[in-house]
């Protein structure tokens, strides 16, 4: 039985590469730009909220200088919302492009986001035509996004049965609702992520994990001046579920980029156990040693709306089988004001 679902949003900063000091980055950058490439600013005010970060700051100019009530302080801290999600969206946005840039991006080429909303960019001309093309696109892009996942676990030899060996999939609305239909009729243990609403560009990680607690070490214990050692457990925590990274790119006529990431982890049961001997004592402990099984399931997928994103996957050891529906549409922003 599944007994947590935890949902976060995130932009994956900590997936960037290694930061390198200025020094190297410009030896490396002397020596690998082709010669074609131009750095030149781009404006992504729009798509990072610093346009809407602008317009607030300047009405705190008739705040005045009484001291601050309610209105005042819900503004300061939308102020402080606004320019942390600034930050995290330019990152995001900035690794977007780089993953879809036309022509891909060559090594030596560079793309940073700067403070304000500008991008800076190293690349071709022939790039540098496709970026302004596409931000004129998605810069009149509204709303958000609205993702729901259909995580099913599933018997051995049912993705076959359902035709769904396949991962990657992409299904109309029609074949979708027959999916899931055929699913309930399975009786599969199956989660349903409550909907996920996030900006564009914005990285969602959606878990449906069970944390299985095991002893994995123990430590010795000892006292000033008295012949005493005592082993504590020292606890370790095996997870058993499913983790799906999404990041939805907008893109030119409606459509939308999904950047899926799949982490599926199965734990044997029972947990293996092994004795052994411990400390001057001879204490004799009982240790855990899990055997975990990871699966992981990577892609890049364009989908319209009403479409539905399929991935499935089954473990070496044929013990369980996993099946996880993706619907994306755009709903309407959500006013944030208090």
């Amino acid at each position: 039985m599944i007994h947590s679902l935890a949902l976060l949003i995130t932009c994956m900063a900590t997936w960037q590469e290694e930061r390198r000091s200025p020094i190297e980055a410009q030896r490396q950058v002397a020596t690998s730009v082709p010669v074609n490439a131009e750095l030149r600013l781009h404006d992504i005010r729009s798509l990072t909220g610093d346009d809407e970060f602008a317009r607030l700051l300047d009405e705190t100019k008739s705040w005045g200088t009484v001291l601050a009530g309610s209105y005042e302080h819900d503004q300061l801290d939308q102020l402080q919302l606004l320019r942390d999600r600034s930050r995290t969206t330019a990152e995001c946005v900035s690794r977007a492009i780089q993953d879809i840039m036309q022509p891909a991006f060559e090594e030596g080429q560079r793309i940073e986001p700067l403070p304000g909303g500008a991008l800076a960019v190293i690349a071709s001309p022939e790039q540098h035509a496709w970026l302004e093309t596409y931000l004129n696109d998605v810069s009149t892009v509204e709303g958000m996004i609205d993702i729901e996942a259909h995580i099913h676990l599933l018997e051995p030899g049912q993705l076959s049965k359902l035709g769904q060996e396949r991962s990657g999939q992409i299904v109309n609305e029609v074949e979708a609702e027959d999916l899931l239909r055929k699913l309930r009729e399975l009786g599969p243990l199956h989660i349903t992520a409550p909907r996920l609403i996030v900006y564009p560009f914005e990285r969602a990680e959606l878990m449906a994990v069970e944390q299985l607690p095991y002893v994995q070490d123990y430590q010795l214990q000892t006292f000033p001046g008295q012949d005493v050692e005592i082993a504590d457990p020292v606890i370790g925590i095996a997870e058993d579920g499913v983790k799906l990274k999404l990041r939805c790119v907008p893109l030119p006529g409606g459509h939308l980029s999904i950047d899926a990431h799949l982490h599926y982890s199965t734990v044997t049961r029972p947990i293996p156990t092994l004795e052994t001997t411990i400390g001057a004592g001879g204490h004799r402990v009982t240790i855990q040693t899990p055997e975990i099984l990871n699966v992981q399931l990577e892609g890049r997928f364009e989908i319209r709306p009403s479409e539905t994103l399929i991935m499935s996957s089954t473990d070496s050891s044929s013990q369980r089988e996993v099946m996880v529906l993706v619907r994306v549409t755009r709903v309407p922003k959500i006013s944030e004001e208090r």
